[in-house]
């Protein structure tokens, strides 16, 4: 009788401590589970183009999840917004963009155009002047971009380009500024100030971190410039056509001899009298080279190369595609192109 008793006794101890179990990892389960419901999501914003988009990336760090809105290989001039454009633009807290007439689309989507926010603050912008058909590039005057009215997370005021309008476009579609800024490393330094600026103001807790890679980022554009300097100067003398007028600020700052472009703006066919035009400037510069662009077709300007004996190469104004996937790496391709391409001409 007593080993029977003492048998029930023990599967009534081996019982509750079952049940003790069970609760605990119920518990634990639970606890789990509520913590990773009340997990903070990331805060999410979105770049229209892959240079901002990337420096956007490198100052974001893990912090905040960066989206691109135009994909590799697709060009601003060209693209057309898909419904989950907009949904990327409606979700995202922010979003940068070039403006200066490149990305309009966002403006057109967006329900909330405070969040947009145009990287060209404090930026020497060139204006466009009201002939491009001679291809001097001494028409190409600096205008200052500095005067843009202040308000939340630096929006841009589209009507704020020095005294003038943007929306008197009597003699150019594409703007009055030329929006290839980005294409300038110095620029590119100002746009990270103006990037970490408004991640920081979005997540102040972080605000360090941010200005921390801004200045981070400065570090590497300034050494990457020198090296830059010393490569182009194997080209500075020597003259090249692009396929549009994406590369003034590049050419600039690196003292290259871009005499002229083969369509007068961005994804317009030339005129039969613009390419007469063009084959003279070609004589009489002595042009050497024509560089396409990986996102716009180039068909049409193979029967220019070949009657004006020209070589050809390809210069890219986005990147985000292997052997260019990040700002600096897409900036020393370019020079390095143009290097290669004329240096032993």
């Amino acid at each position: 009788m007593k080993k029977i008793l003492s048998s029930i006794a023990t599967l009534i101890i081996m019982g509750t401590v079952l049940i003790s179990c069970s609760d605990d990892n119920s518990d634990s389960s639970t606890s789990s589970s509520s913590t990773e419901n009340t997990e903070v999501a990331k805060i999410e914003v979105s770049a229209t183009i892959f240079p901002i988009y990337d420096i956007a990336r490198q100052i974001a760090g893990d912090e905040i999840e960066v989206h691109l809105l135009i994909t590799p290989g697709e060009s601003p001039h060209t693209f057309n917004p898909t419904p989950s454009t907009k949904e990327e633009i409606e979700h995202s807290e922010i979003i940068f963009a070039i403006g200066n007439e490149l990305d309009t689309f966002v403006t057109d989507i967006s329900s909330n155009q405070e969040k947009i926010i145009i990287v060209d603050k404090n930026l020497t912008l060139i204006k466009y002047e009201d002939e491009h058909d001679d291809h001097d590039d001494d028409k190409h005057g600096d205008e200052k971009h500095d005067d843009h009215k202040d308000h939340d997370h630096d929006k841009h005021d589209d009507d704020k380009h020095g005294d003038e309008k943007h929306d008197d476009h009597d003699h150019h579609a594409h703007g009055e500024y030329d929006p290839h800024y980005w294409l300038d490393p110095m620029n590119a330094k100002v746009m990270a100030v103006t990037i970490a600026d408004a991640l920081a103001q979005l997540d102040p807790a972080n605000a360090e971190s941010y200005n921390s890679r801004s200045s981070a980022f400065a570090a590497e554009i300034d050494a990457l410039h020198t090296e830059l300097v010393e490569l182009a100067e194997l080209a500075h003398d020597k003259s090249f056509i692009t396929f549009h007028d994406s590369m003034a600020y590049l050419v600039t700052r690196y003292d290259l001899s871009l005499a002229g472009t083969f369509e007068p703006t961005g994804a317009e066919e030339p005129s039969p009298q613009y390419l007469h035009e063009l084959s003279e400037v070609v004589e009489h510069d002595n042009v050497l080279a024509i560089f396409s662009e990986p996102q716009l077709s180039s068909a049409s300007l193979e029967p220019f190369m070949k009657d004006n004996n020209l070589s050809l190469a390809t210069l890219d104004p986005l990147g985000g595609v292997d052997g260019r996937d990040s700002y600096q790496a897409l900036i020393r391709y370019n020079i390095e192109t143009i290097a290669e391409t004329l240096k032993e001409k």
